[in-house]
């Protein structure tokens, strides 16, 4: 099967959070790895397993652009430097910070304020890089079709490829699979008590992460980290 791309946002090397996403799925950004035997406090390690099984998948991320695979005209190589143009576009910023969220259905990061800088990059990302793919697949349409979709995400989707961009675009970072309605405020909770200590600092966003996935039975990994070299106006 042929290889997906993503964009996303992942953490600075050796930052707090990132060592809060290390710690919780047990995964770097580069090795996906065993499963951890280290159980966090106030879980079983059944449904521990259960929590981060889909996150781990994907590496501790927030998405920017969903993965996606290249048409059959464009290289790797290539893919990068369009990115890579548009990044040169875009100066680094920051959220003031995040927080845990109840998040449709599952618990992620959500920033706690508004991440215009955010919106634009994504934005750019989806709009100039839409040239890149090739026409969505039956089996992607109908997979995302069944999620019940608006009018307008359906549209995005046949659009664009995905169908949670432009104005459907809310950042997050999954930290958990889907969770029953009953249990999830005791969860969120724990969460929180574990990740407190790293959700202290300011988060910079300073570059993006392309990940790749061989196929879709093995998890995706860091293919490369493009800054955002940018100049801010005078």
């Amino acid at each position: 099967m042929t290889a997906r791309y993503a964009i996303y946002y992942t953490p600075p090397r050796n930052s707090l959070l990132e060592a809060a996403g290390t710690h919780w799925l047990g995964r770097t950004t580069v090795r996906y790895g065993q499963i951890p035997k280290e159980i966090p406090e106030g879980f079983f390690k059944q449904e521990y397993y259960q929590l981060i099984e889909s996150p781990r998948w994907y590496g501790f991320h927030g998405t920017i652009r969903a993965p996606f695979e290249l048409a059959e005209h464009v290289t790797p190589e290539e893919f990068i430097k369009e990115i890579t143009k548009i990044c040169a576009t875009h100066t680094p910023f920051n959220f003031s910070s995040l927080s845990i969220s109840c998040f449709g259905g599952f618990l992620a990061l959500t920033p706690t304020s508004g991440y215009p800088e955010l919106i634009k990059l994504h934005s750019d990302l989806i709009r100039k890089l839409d040239f890149l793919r090739p026409p969505l697949s039956r089996f992607d349409l109908k997979r995302h079709m069944d999620k019940k979709l608006s009018e307008r995400q359906e549209r995005l989707l046949r659009r664009f490829g995905y169908p949670f961009v432009l104005e459907e675009f809310k950042f997050h970072m999954t930290l958990t699979g889907t969770i029953e309605d009953k249990v999830r405020s005791s969860y969120k909770e724990k969460l929180e008590n574990i990740l407190k200590p790293y959700l202290t600092e300011p988060v910079p966003v300073q570059e993006v992460s392309v990940y790749m996935q061989p196929d879709r039975k093995t998890p995706f990994v860091e293919y490369t980290r493009i800054p955002l070299t940018g100049f801010k106006k005078a």
